[in-house]
């Protein structure tokens, strides 16, 4: 429902349609602009991909325990923890000198 206020008396009115009288006098406003039909927002064009200046480098792991094999499960038997302590570069002597609880709590 179109308003429109008087501009010498701050009168306020609403009507039913808009008011081709009230729309050509110079004393009234339109506060609220007429209804026109929505119309979509062309889409934008996508933006081009950058060309890349120099050839992507290939993916490097920067996490040096990502190149760590995983631990065996901790109801694993003694063998396996040593094979694994074995390849996290423990020595003999102290993988015969710690329990597999030890084993497990650092190699784990």
């Amino acid at each position: 429902m179109p308003r429109y206020r008087n501009t010498r008396t701050a009168q306020v009115v609403e009507r039913r349609h808009p008011d081709a009288r009230l729309d050509a006098l110079a004393v009234w406003e339109r506060l609220d602009e007429p209804e026109q039909p929505a119309t979509p927002a062309p889409e934008p064009a996508p933006e081009p991909e950058p060309e890349p200046d120099e050839p992507a480098e290939p993916d490097v792991k920067t996490d040096p325990a990502a190149d760590e094999p995983e631990p065996p499960a901790r109801s694993a038997n003694r063998d396996a923890w040593e094979q694994h302590a074995r390849t996290r570069g423990a020595t003999e002597a102290e993988i015969d000198a710690m329990t597999k609880p030890q084993l497990v709590e650092r190699y784990g």
